[in-house]
C-alpha cells in the first residue's frame, strides 16, 4: 500500500518506479492531519488489497498515518 499526501502528483517518478517493480500497487491518499478513522480506513484498504508492505511517501502526517495503518492492518 503506497500512502501519499493530498497531492500524489508530487512524486510521479517514485510512484511509477514502484509500479514498475511490483505486480500490483494499491494507493491511499491522506488529506490533512490523519485521524483514527483515516488510519482504520487505510488499514482496511491494505487488508482488502492483500498488501504486505505499507510505504508512506510525504511529510510527517503521511508517515504517521502509514505507521498506524501498517500496525492496524495486521492486528
Amino acid at each position: 500500500l503506497v500512502v501519499t499526501g493530498s497531492c500524489p502528483e508530487r512524486h510521479p517518478a517514485l510512484v511509477e518506479a514502484i509500479r514498475a517493480a511490483v505486480d500490483a500497487v494499491a494507493t491511499f491518499t491522506i488529506r490533512g492531519e490523519p485521524t483514527v478513522a483515516v488510519a482504520e480506513s487505510g488499514a482496511a484498504r491494505a487488508r482488502e488489497t492483500a498488501s504486505t508492505v505499507v510505504l508512506a511517501i510525504g511529510g510527517g502526517s503521511v508517515i504517521d498515518a502509514g505507521k498506524a495503518m501498517a500496525a492496524l492492518a495486521v492486528n
